[in-house]
Formats: C-alpha cells, sequence, structure tokens
C-alpha cells in the first residue's frame, strides 16, 4: 500500500462511494466486500468492522481524509509478531549461507568423491524437504 499514488487511493475511494456524496456509509463499506464474503451477516459485520477503524471522528461514515490517512497508517505499520519469525528465517539462512561454502572444504579433507559429496547435499536437500512438508500441512 505504501507504493500507492494519492490518486490510486482517490480512484479506490471514489469507486466505493456509490453515491459521491463524499463519504463511505456502512452501506457502501458492505458492498466492498461484494462475492468475497458469502453471508449478508459476515459483510455487515466486516463493514462495521471497517467503519469503526476507518471512522476517526465516530460520525458514521468515512470521509476522504479519515480514508487516507488511516489506509497510509496501517500501511506503514509491523505487526511485532513478524519480528521473531523474521529472526528465525534469518539465522536459518545465515547458517546454510554458512555451511554450504564449507561443505567442499570438508568433502576434500575427508577424502569423499563427487558421489559422496552428491549424497551430502542429497540428504541435506532431503531433510528440508522431510521437515518442510509436515511443517506445510500444520500451517
Amino acid at each position: 500500500l505504501r507504493t500507492f499514488s494519492r490518486e490510486e487511493l482517490r480512484q479506490r475511494f471514489d469507486a466505493a462511494d456509490a453515491d459521491a456524496d463524499g463519504y463511505l456509509t456502512r452501506h457502501e463499506a458492505a458492498e466492498l466486500f461484494g462475492g468475497a464474503l458469502d453471508v449478508e451477516a459476515d459483510r455487515k459485520a466486516a463493514a462495521r468492522a471497517v467503519l469503526r477503524r476507518l471512522d476517526k471522528d465516530q460520525d458514521n461514515r468515512v470521509s476522504w481524509d479519515e480514508f487516507r490517512s488511516t489506509i497510509l497508517e496501517e500501511a506503514s505499520r509491523r505487526d511485532r509478531r513478524i519480528w521473531p519469525l523474521a529472526g528465525t528465517m534469518f539465522l536459518g539462512g545465515l547458517s546454510v549461507g554458512a555451511v554450504m561454502p564449507i561443505m567442499p572444504i570438508l568433502v576434500s579433507e575427508l577424502g569423499l568423491g563427487p558421489a559422496d559429496y552428491g549424497v551430502v547435499i542429497s540428504a541435506f536437500g532431503f531433510a528440508k524437504l522431510v521437515g518442510n512438508v509436515p511443517a506445510a500441512a500444520l500451517v
């Protein structure tokens, strides 16, 4: 969202503002969800939640200024829960980055041939596969 220009945001707002009065109402917010939510009650609940978040002056409608400022604020905010995940991914990548260049030296020092080196590298790939497939099923 940070890459949206002011004009693109304005186009989205104007497209949602069905009656072109310069405000988004609960009904117009519900239409934003169109076919994304199958049940009418879900659309209404989602619209109420969106309106609650965007409607800073609590007048039950969202002006262009409220829309723009809230969308840009939300786009720049980061969920704190990403940092442990990002750190874990960084350390995992760092370990692979440190081990892979050393592998040919280790294989040479151990006197292993190309086929043996292939087995070592394949074992690494197979271990990732064995670990990733069950982990993906859990997600």
